[in-house]
């Protein structure tokens, strides 16, 4: 699937969709806001934003950044 996607996606954008739908609990930065993006939902739902997300965003997965808990 990998070798699928990086023709469409760089290394960095597959590094935030994994994290996002895998719910990766380690990163910094922008990974750290992918960990988040729809942390709570059940996988066919993340897809589902993810993809809406890359829609959204012409062909980039862009999560909203995570303001850091005060």
């Amino acid at each position: 699937m990998h070798d699928h996607l990086k023709k469409y996606f760089s290394l960095q954008q597959l590094d935030l969709i994994e994290s996002a739908f895998e719910k990766m609990i380690f990163g910094a930065g922008r990974l750290r806001d992918a960990n988040k993006f729809a942390y709570n939902k059940p996988p066919t739902t993340r897809l589902k934003m993810i993809m809406e997300n890359i829609i959204k965003n012409k062909g980039e997965f862009n999560p909203p950044v995570v303001k850091d808990d005060v």
